[in-house]
């Protein structure tokens, strides 16, 4: 069977055939995973971003390079959440304030309070290093904009709102 063939599931043999087809797929799926993840783990550990259709907030990535560059405006807009989260404002303020500001994402959109949150706890941004399934890259790849201090407060306050804990302290 093909595909893009019909099967008719209502017969044994129909359901039997679709269980088959849907098998291979996974088969086939897992296989290629199998085969590409090693080089994209090196990759990240090399330093080159393994990411997706867009890059994370503040840079851009150089194709012919192989490495992320800073956008400046995009910067400006880091420091300007990490300014606010030092002040103690929560996440969704930060959103609110980002609109009043008239600052909107890549997509000319508001912020989300996801999108805001991502950006607070990301470590690349106060140590350079890229970090990507499971991976951390061998050195920085790019500097950090935010210093350690205002980073570890934003990470706590995230920690929380939200509940979580990662590794020390809340008190």
């Amino acid at each position: 069977y093909s595909f893009m063939e019909r099967v008719d599931v209502t017969t044994a043999d129909g359901r039997k055939n679709l269980r088959n087809m849907i098998s291979e797929a996974e088969f086939e799926s897992e296989r290629l995973a199998e085969r590409v993840m090693p080089g994209m783990r090196r990759g990240a550990r090399l330093g080159r971003y393994q990411g997706t259709r867009y890059p994370i907030y503040g840079f851009r990535y150089d194709k012919p390079n192989q490495r992320l560059v800073e956008v400046p405006e995009e910067i400006k807009v880091l420091k300007i959440i990490y300014g606010l989260r030092k002040e103690g404002m929560a996440v969704y303020s930060i959103a609110l304030r980002l609109d009043d500001l008239g600052i909107r994402n890549r997509t000319g959109r508001l912020f989300t309070t996801h999108q805001v949150e991502m950006m607070l706890t990301r470590s690349i941004y106060v140590d350079g290093f890229y970090h990507w399934n499971g991976e951390t890259s061998e050195k920085p790849m790019v500097a950090p904009v935010i210093d350690k201090e205002t980073w570890d407060m934003g990470r706590m306050l995230i920690l929380v709102e939200t509940g979580k804990q990662a590794g020390f302290s809340l008190i």
